[in-house]
């Protein structure tokens, strides 16, 4: 089951490092889409106004 839920501040090194690794495959392939690094104050403005989510898995027992 996939859940989502607002980012908190304690989630930005998480979202910016997941962030920075798609954006280098992403160039490494041709596709520059984003900006390489992503802008750590800009990610704590998007958190801090409810714009950041975040997707996982809970695992079923």
């Amino acid at each position: 089951m996939i859940k989502i839920r607002e980012a908190k501040l304690n989630d930005q090194l998480q979202v910016l490092n997941v962030l920075n690794m798609v954006t280098l495959r992403l160039q490494k392939n041709g596709i520059n889409q984003w900006d390489y690094p992503w802008d750590e104050n800009k990610m704590v403005s998007e958190i801090k106004n409810y714009n950041a989510r975040i997707y996982y898995f809970l695992t079923q027992k």
